[in-house]
């Protein structure tokens, strides 16, 4: 393994799990768009899946009574479906256009997060399915599963700490049915898990230290800055990936 990837690597995955420790997502969103800047697509997906499933029960266990499962049964399900077809995605696609596909997806969320959102909360029946099959097709073919589920649990006003519990919990579950998945469609290698492996230290740390700051830091503050750094990873993303297409 290349140690100057392997530092890198480890930056950037210290710095996402202190994030996602203190919100209960932004793992991917923010890891993502740099880590493709150092592995392939079905690496990322690996390395991001294996820290994702070994270290989100740190957020779980700050605020597990406030998990709502059903919110979750209302997701799931969907989410499968999307994975699957994510899957196919993955296989046909090539690897620049993921890369472009998966910064332009973090580049526009954080964008329109910046905009703002309504503030009245808004409920409808079809938006759980949508948002759960959208995010497991993001899931499996640019590892940002994120955004439509965040969304939605913004606009339906879910409170703070059932938002990180539950969120926390449903990437666990879309993940372990993902990862099986990448692994029969021989996505996964040797390699892509033993930088997964080195990783979680790194991911462990940041996921306990950013729990233990959740408490301190207003909400608004840290929104901002999470998002202002996700617009500047995913526009590098954007710009590394274009140039190697020209």
């Amino acid at each position: 393994m290349d140690w100057s990837i392997l530092v890198l690597a480890a930056v950037i995955v210290l710095g996402a799990a202190i994030i996602s420790g203190i919100t209960g997502f932004g793992f991917g969103l923010v890891s993502v768009p740099p880590l493709l800047m150092l592995l392939d697509p079905a690496g990322v997906l690996t390395v991001t899946k294996i820290l994702t499933i070994s270290t989100s029960w740190i957020v779980i266990a700050s605020a597990w009574r406030e998990l709502q499962p059903r919110l979750l049964l209302k997701l799931l399900p969907f989410s499968f479906l999307g994975a699957a077809l994510g899957l196919q995605l993955l296989r046909i696609a090539s690897a620049d256009a993921i890369k472009i596909a998966a910064s332009a997806i973090v580049v526009s969320f954080a964008l329109l997060l910046l905009r703002g959102l309504p503030e009245r909360e808004i409920r409808h029946p079809v938006l759980g399915p949508i948002a759960g099959f959208l995010s497991g097709t993001m899931s499996t073919s640019t590892a940002l599963s994120g955004p439509p589920i965040i969304l939605y649990f913004t606009v339906s006003k879910v409170p703070v700490q059932a938002f990180r519990a539950t969120i926390a919990s449903y990437f666990v579950l879309l993940d372990l049915f993902g990862m099986p998945a990448l692994i029969r469609g021989d996505f996964v290698t040797r390699h892509d898990i033993e930088i997964a492996l080195v990783m979680i230290p790194f991911a462990f740390v940041g996921r306990w230290w950013g729990s233990r700051l959740s408490h301190r830091f207003s909400r608004e503050q840290f929104y901002r800055l999470t998002l202002m750094i996700l617009v500047l990873t995913g526009g590098l993303g954007i710009i590394a990936s274009a140039t190697a297409l020209l």
